[in-house]
C-alpha cells in the first residue's frame, strides 16, 4: 500500500498469470481489476502491454496514467512507473508475494 498525491492510498497487485499474460490490480479511490497481455524486452526488463479503453478512461477521470512496468533483475520485482496528477512520475517496486502464481504486491 502506497500513498499517491491527491489520489490517497492504493494498493497495486501485479500477478502473472503465464507467460504473457498478468492480471493488474488497483485497490483504493481508483479501482481497477485487468488482465493485460504483454511482451518483455528481454535487454531492457520493460513489459509491453495494452490497457484496455475502459481503464484508460477510469486513469482520465483520476490525471493518472501508467507510464511503464519494467522488470528489475537485481531485486528480482516488478517497478510499476505511475504519473499522478502532478508534474512528476512515482516508481513503486512491487514486493514479490508466493501465493500459487508468481504476484507482486505494494
Amino acid at each position: 500500500e502506497i500513498y499517491i498525491p491527491v489520489i490517497g492510498r492504493q494498493r497495486f497487485l501485479l500477478e502473472i498469470i503465464r507467460q504473457g499474460l498478468a492480471k493488474l490490480s488497483i485497490n483504493g479511490i481508483l479501482q481497477l481489476n485487468e488482465l493485460i497481455y504483454y511482451d518483455i524486452d528481454q535487454g531492457s526488463g520493460t513489459f509491453a502491454f495494452d490497457l484496455s479503453e475502459m481503464t484508460k478512461q477510469i486513469l482520465r477521470k483520476f490525471r493518472t496514467s501508467l507510464v511503464m512496468v519494467k522488470y528489475c533483475q537485481e531485486s528480482d520485482s516488478p517497478v510499476v512507473v505511475v504519473r499522478p496528477p502532478l508534474p512528476t512520475n512515482i516508481e513503486l517496486r512491487l514486493k514479490r508475494r508466493t501465493v500459487h502464481a508468481p504476484s507482486f504486491l505494494f
